[in-house]
């Protein structure tokens, strides 16, 4: 290191060589320290924690994970049987590449009936013409969105507004084609099949 090479060539004191070289005196000081102790002024490399759980408890948590993807991580814990901290679980599984994530589709699909149905459906979409098509979007809100709580200073109310009386909701309805929506209502409350054969 050039500081330490400078001192101990006598271009200077401990304060005029930290000054120079714009670090601490304390900091110049230990590195002159460490290098008059080991013969090197950069610091030893810093031990490395092992991890909570070893190699054989990582591959039980991950057959866990296989076993049951959408286990949580208290229920993986337990069922590894180990007294380490969710935490701990949770950063094992982002090491091994987990991610949350799920995608929920109708059991029904799994019959095999319908699966011959869907196999049918699939192998003629491509002889569709696509200006036919109509799809149905619907969507909703309700009057008790409003959010019930908010903040405010100790001692202050926090004021807000919504509408008088019972929590309703409305549904909106359209019909969707590919240059755009073509019929559209709102109906009170939810959608049911006495609205669809309207």
């Amino acid at each position: 290191m050039r500081a330490i090479a400078a001192y101990e060539a006598g271009k200077g004191s401990q304060a005029e060589i930290a000054k120079f070289y714009g670090v601490n005196i304390s900091t110049f000081q230990r590195w002159l320290q460490r290098y008059r102790q080991t013969g090197r002024a950069a610091p030893l490399p810093r031990g490395h924690n092992p991890p909570a759980l070893d190699e054989t408890q990582t591959l039980a948590l991950s057959r866990l994970v296989q076993e049951r993807p959408d286990a949580t991580l208290e229920q993986l814990r337990e069922r590894l049987g180990v007294g380490c901290s969710i935490v701990t679980i949770h950063n094992t599984l982002k090491r091994l590449g987990y991610r949350v994530k799920k995608t929920l589709r109708a059991s029904e699909q799994e019959r095999a009936d319908v699966k011959e149905r869907r196999e049918i459906w699939f192998s003629e979409q491509c002889y569709l013409d696509i200006n036919r098509l109509v799809f149905v979007d619907e969507s909703g809100a309700k009057t008790n969105m409003t959010r019930l709580r908010g903040r405010a200073l100790g001692g202050a109310r926090l004021l807000d507004s919504a509408p008088h009386g019972h929590w309703c909701a409305t549904t909106m309805i359209a019909s969707i084609r590919i240059d755009g929506a073509s019929a559209c209502m709102a109906v009170e409350g939810a959608t049911d099949r006495d609205v669809f054969r309207e």
